[in-house]
């Protein structure tokens, strides 16, 4: 088989992005939010050529995933 393989990769905790929405509101410096993220999250699900479509979220997982615990800290977890 030649071309990208027939997968979907989504990568929807890679971001750190916040919102406009809700700019206001936070009071989490930069450094606190990209510890909240899933780093290197990109970098190890990044099959951009080798998959025939990939979905990557800017925004970050603080505010998308409503339901992790408030202490699921790395490197803990």
């Amino acid at each position: 088989m030649s071309g990208p393989n027939p997968f979907l990769i989504s990568i929807p905790h890679g971001g750190t992005s916040v919102p406009p929405e809700v700019r206001d509101l936070v009071n989490l410096s930069r450094k606190e939010i990209v510890f909240n993220s899933d780093p290197h999250t990109r970098r190890i699900y990044g099959f951009d050529d080798a998959v025939e479509a990939l979905v990557d979220f800017d925004v970050s997982r603080i505010f998308v995933d409503t339901n992790r615990p408030p202490y699921d800290y790395p490197p803990r977890t």
